[in-house]
């Protein structure tokens, strides 16, 4: 019978975390101030260690692009979308969350100064989001709070609690993507569902003119 012998191995090993998730704690449906970098969570990482002592790291990857403050730059907008790519399913529900992060007052300390958002109360101003989607809500990392179309219809209640306008678009969507954006939209003429990339133009056109009808009515 051979004889084995054990050997401790340490590493170190730093992980940059780019993955958006769902937030935790008792303000996950809120737009609460998160607090310095307290909207990151760890991400996931485990290692493995060969007979030979090599030690082998599993790391979590996502996606490295991350929300785009708010910007007037029509450059900075066009460089942003054409870095995007798609892939796996779509956790609609955190796109909600982070457009609603974006135009939240109490979430100015994560973004850079001249994207601050605005106070709720901000006399001659509206707050809008648009939310687009061309599938459906099915991908979620917690399931505790919900799948992904549980969350979304949650997280659009306490937006529009807010008194924020919701537009929504369902690109070519199946059934459920165009029910969880007729659901968050803030009334029937706020919802659009175009089928083609003239109707997707004409339903960009007419939320263009509803946002500038919302500015000019407060």
């Amino acid at each position: 019978v051979p004889n084995y012998a054990t050997r401790t191995v340490t590493e170190t090993k730093t992980i940059n975390n780019t993955c958006v998730k769902e937030r935790v704690g008792d303000e996950q449906f809120t737009d609460e101030d998160p607090g310095p970098f307290q909207w990151i969570e760890a991400a996931e990482a485990y290692g493995s260690v060969n007979w030979r002592g090599d030690v082998s790291w599993y790391t979590e990857s996502c996606n490295p692009i991350g929300p785009l403050p708010m910007t007037s730059n029509r450059d900075k907008l066009f460089d942003y979308i054409d870095g995007l790519n798609a892939s796996g399913g779509t956790a609609g529900h955190l796109g909600i969350a982070w457009g609603w992060y974006l135009i939240a007052p109490d979430w100015d300390v994560v973004w850079p100064a001249g994207s601050d958002p605005y106070p709720y109360d901000e006399p001659d101003s509206a707050k809008a989001m648009i939310i687009m989607t061309d599938g459906e809500f099915n991908q979620e990392y917690d399931t505790s709070n919900g799948d992904s179309f549980d969350q979304a219809e949650t997280m659009c209640d306490a937006i529009k609690d807010q008194g924020i306008k919701v537009y929504t678009v369902a690109f070519q969507a199946p059934p459920s993507g165009q029910a969880i954006l007729n659901y968050c939209a803030s009334g029937d003429d706020f919802a659009f569902t175009p089928e083609s990339s003239e109707e997707l133009t004409e339903a960009y056109t007419k939320i263009a003119q509803s946002i500038s009808d919302l500015r000019i009515r407060y």
